[in-house]
């Protein structure tokens, strides 16, 4: 699944290096994340910025474990209600796939719960990197 946002996309998050500068690749930001995130949507619904924090925990997971740094992140919410995430890493190569994990399998399931809770996702590859990227409908709190 290849895709682009459309529409004009406006930055809510971003950090240019890494998601969590200073961390090493055996490190987790998990926390650190998340409260960002919710942060940055504080103005969206709740469940909507639950939802967002678990796609982007897996998303930045997956970078993490399969890809390269840098690691960054970017969150947008464009006019149409739609929350698109993206999560870019330095690897070209190892590129997400859904995977089916047994009962008793500890790895696996993290692009199936993305798929669950977004509209789509799909994967973008540049001469330098790959971009991760999900979608979901978000409307603002009232």
């Amino acid at each position: 699944m290849h895709r682009k946002p459309g529409g004009t996309c406006d930055s809510l998050f971003h950090r240019a290096s890494r998601v969590c500068p200073g961390l090493g690749p055996e490190q987790r930001c998990d926390t650190t994340t998340r409260r960002s995130v919710r942060q940055a949507l504080s103005h969206l619904d709740t469940d909507c910025v639950e939802d967002a924090e678990l796609l982007v925990t897996e998303l930045v997971s997956n970078a993490y474990d399969h890809g390269q740094p840098p690691i960054s992140l970017r969150l947008c919410h464009l006019p149409n209600s739609l929350l698109h995430i993206d999560v870019e890493d330095g690897d070209r190569t190892h590129l997400p796939r859904l995977r089916v994990s047994g009962v008793a399998g500890e790895r696996g399931r993290g692009l199936v719960l993305v798929d669950q809770l977004s509209r789509g996702w799909g994967f973008n590859v540049t001469t330098t990197s790959k971009v991760v990227w999900a979608e979901m409908n978000c409307r603002a709190s009232r």
